[in-house]
């Protein structure tokens, strides 16, 4: 089944089909680590890299309908931060094996259980209702940042405008200071000519200089919404920090509305690897509706000594067993320190 594809353009072709939209991995000394992709463009892609890659090769892969799809790349250019500019070079087609090593969780092992979960577009589609908590608390907020700066907006919405899809790709918050300084730049903020791109197409206010956008995240993961600070003058490093902390906690208590229909059941699992687990729930309504082959869900996962760490993965099978259904989830873009805790987790249970 093995085939060779060298083809830049059916190379490009097959990365813009499935490489924004399935889980992606860095194939690195004989192991396999979720990777993020940051922005498809057209002679390759721009991903997030935070394992000290050695060397200018990249080997990332996607699995598909059975198939293993690998792409050799060619690192371009980047940063010290891990952001890397690729450009492929061949493509390789396999039959797709398990190729990570999976814990199994037997009596001997820590017990370990998926709690809280939520199907991503529920999540979405709960931004979409109109709720009188949510608008309180919107109004409350506003109020709160409106008594410390001018020019606040507080933006909820599913539909993702300019700001919100720069800020997802780059998983970045905007902290523009002085826009008409020269090029501005800090490696935990959005890239400054992007920005300038923003403001050309979507117009800003000319009397505004500065900028702090913060995202609002579900749990770190989705988007919902963000809340934009413009300035005459120059915002200052302290005033991000005040904003992202109300920003979070603007975040914690649109949450707790319960406007987020999340699945009460406490599901144990049953193996975990780097890449992904598999854990029983029982019937109900929710699973019904909510878990299907194919889509992606928020959980949380909790770890021995009472640690949880927030995970996103996509539903890739569900067995019936006699009393319970088996799902077996592939980690999608999981944040850095979910992937660090599960490593840490693994080796424990190995040495």
């Amino acid at each position: 089944m093995d085939k060779l594809v060298t083809d830049f353009s059916s190379i490009i072709k097959v990365i813009n089909l499935l490489f924004g939209r399935l889980p992606v991995l860095l194939n690195q000394d004989g192991q396999e680590f979720p990777i993020k992709i940051i922005a498809m463009k057209e002679k390759g892609l721009i991903i997030l890299n935070t394992k000290n890659s050695q060397g200018i090769e990249r080997n990332l892969s996607v699995i598909h309908n059975g198939t293993k799809i690998q792409v050799t790349f060619k690192k371009l250019g980047g940063d010290d931060k891990g952001i890397e500019i690729l450009s492929p070079i061949k493509m390789t087609i396999t039959e797709a094996k398990r190729e990570s090593n999976r814990v199994i969780l037997q009596e001997n092992n820590p017990k370990l259980s998926v709690t809280n979960l939520i199907n991503q577009n529920d999540i979405q589609k709960a931004i979409g209702f109109v709720d009188k908590k949510v608008d309180t608390i919107i109004k409350e907020y506003s109020q709160r940042l409106n008594s410390k700066f001018r020019n606040v907006n507080i933006y909820i919405s599913a539909r993702l405008d300019g700001r919100m899809r720069l800020m997802q790709n780059y998983d970045k918050p905007i902290y523009i200071p002085d826009r008409k300084a020269e090029n501005f730049n800090h490696p935990s903020f959005l890239p400054f000519h992007e920005y300038i791109r923003l403001v050309s197409i979507a117009k800003l206010n000319e009397d505004f200089l500065s900028e702090i956008t913060v995202p609002l995240k579900y749990k770190g993961y989705s988007s919902l919404g963000y809340v934009q600070v413009n300035s005459e003058n120059v915002l200052p490093f302290e005033s991000y920090d005040i904003i992202s902390k109300i920003s979070q906690a603007l975040t914690s208590d649109l949450i707790q509305t319960g406007v987020f229909q999340e699945s009460k059941e406490i599901c144990d699992v049953n193996d975990l690897s780097a890449t992904g687990l598999s854990f029983l729930h029982p019937q109900s309504r929710l699973f019904s509706r909510s878990m299907t082959m194919g889509e992606t869900i928020v959980f949380d996962l909790n770890l021995p000594d009472k640690k949880k760490v927030v995970c996103r993965g996509i539903i890739k099978n569900i067995k019936n067993t006699e009393v319970m259904f088996r799902v077996g989830i592939q980690f999608y873009n999981n944040v850095s320190n979910t992937n660090e805790e599960i490593e840490k987790f693994l080796n424990k249970s190995q040495d």
